[in-house]
């Protein structure tokens, strides 16, 4: 018996070190305060002022305690919804395949979803809480654990192609604004959702193994998104880097794009909608936003543009009247008009008097669509384009470090 749960706590755990470093920042508070308390009793026993004093750094241990124990519980969600999932270990996931487990076997690293081995870490967690906030109760432990673990799951079903349910469990977890002061109502729907996650991971247990090419393939791309990389096995350098064949395909497809951007605007509503009763607060939401707008389309014109100038400055171009490249201009155009329609649309909702929160949430949505899916696709532009070939700072770097290496031989 004692041997069972022990080799069922080994596999929900974290590591020996990790588990002694959260051990030491609980601890640490005290030792700081056995530090202070020392000192204080030195310089201010004459003035009598020692009790006050050291009954404020008791408080403040014990506060910064509970945090830890809270942030613990952050953490234990986190770790239990990737350590065990093939979808976030390509070694692991590349193992799997080659044994003969099947649906309905033990994973041999522990289990995804939760198990009764997880109780009792919850019931620690739970007690180290109450210990230090006597107002707090285990569901405060519970929620914490799934904030953090429903996401995560949510994206490793993305991984093994279950868009759809990942971003049906995003999307329903805004109960956690919704219901924040409703404690039992909100348990009671985070535990619905987790019934609904927990299947669907079994669903994609059913079908493993799952086509992880598409997640390689993606991961690849975001270590090229500046086509430079700081390991020299992958880049070749510039500017061979820059004119390898890449595939013309877009790093997010549109559906994802789509479903991103109308989750990001559900998720600004959500929190905005607690927050903008001030109009003071509304008014520098929808300034904050609107300079995001240009940082955003600023952003996407540096990805694209990095190491691709236009083929001629613009002294060149006035001089040979040449002042629109099609073939380079084009990827101007997404910028401005993310840019137009953000601003349009915080200016018709300023002046309709729409609420603060509708108009945040439709200029978030708005705004991140045009910039993850306007065209052109950047892989396809660096390609036909016309721009001229430039080192980048990180391509200088690397090329540097190579120099370096080649040195050494």
């Amino acid at each position: 018996m004692i041997r069972n749960v022990v080799s069922s706590m080994r596999q929900v755990l974290p590591p020996a070190m990790w588990l002694v470093l959260a051990v030491m920042l609980y601890l640490m508070p005290i030792a700081a305060s056995l530090i202070l308390t020392t000192y204080v009793d030195w310089t201010l026993r004459p003035s009598g002022q020692l009790q006050d004093l050291a009954g404020l750094i008791s408080d403040g241990v014990n506060n910064i305690q509970g945090i830890v124990v809270f942030l613990a519980a952050l953490a234990y969600g986190g770790w239990r919804a990737v350590a065990n999932h093939p979808a976030f270990r390509p070694a692991y996931n590349q193992w799997l395949q080659l044994t003969p487990w099947r649906f309905g076997m033990a994973l041999p690293l522990g289990p995804i979803t939760l198990v009764p081995a997880d109780v009792i870490v919850f019931g620690v967690l739970s007690l180290g809480l109450i210990y230090h906030f006597p107002i707090e109760t285990p569901a405060t432990i519970f929620l914490a654990i799934m904030f953090v673990y429903l996401p995560l799951i949510a994206l490793g079903l993305h991984f093994t192609d279950q868009r759809g349910a990942c971003y049906a469990i995003l999307a329903s977890l805004a109960v956690y604004p919704q219901l924040y002061d409703q404690y039992v109502l909100l348990c009671v729907c985070v535990g619905l959702i987790y019934i609904a996650a927990h299947l669907l991971v079994r669903e994609s247990l059913r079908r493993y193994p799952w086509n992880m090419h598409r997640l390689l393939e993606r991961r690849r791309q975001m270590r090229r998104l500046f086509v430079n990389n700081t390991r020299p096995d992958d880049n070749l350098g510039w500017p061979y880097e820059m004119i390898s064949l890449n595939d013309p395909k877009p790093m997010i497809r549109y559906f994802d794009g789509i479903c991103v951007s109308l989750l990001a605007g559900w998720a600004v509503y959500n929190v905005s909608y607690r927050i903008t009763s001030d109009p003071l607060v509304e008014i520098e939401g929808m300034i904050l936003l609107a300079l995001l707008i240009g940082m955003l389309s600023l952003f996407r014109l540096v990805v694209y543009c990095n190491g691709h100038h236009a083929p001629i400055s613009l002294f060149g171009r006035l001089t040979t009247g040449r002042l629109i490249i099609p073939k380079f201009d084009i990827v101007l155009v997404a910028p401005v008009v993310t840019c137009l329609v953000g601003w349009t649309i915080l200016a018709m909702g300023t002046a309709m008097q729409w609420p603060a929160s509708i108009v945040l949430s439709l200029m978030t949505a708005a705004v991140l669509s045009l910039v993850i899916n306007l065209g052109p696709w950047r892989s396809r532009w660096r390609l036909v384009g016309a721009h001229r070939l430039t080192p980048s700072m990180l391509s200088f770097n690397n090329n540097k470090n190579r120099q370096q290496e080649f040195a050494k031989l």
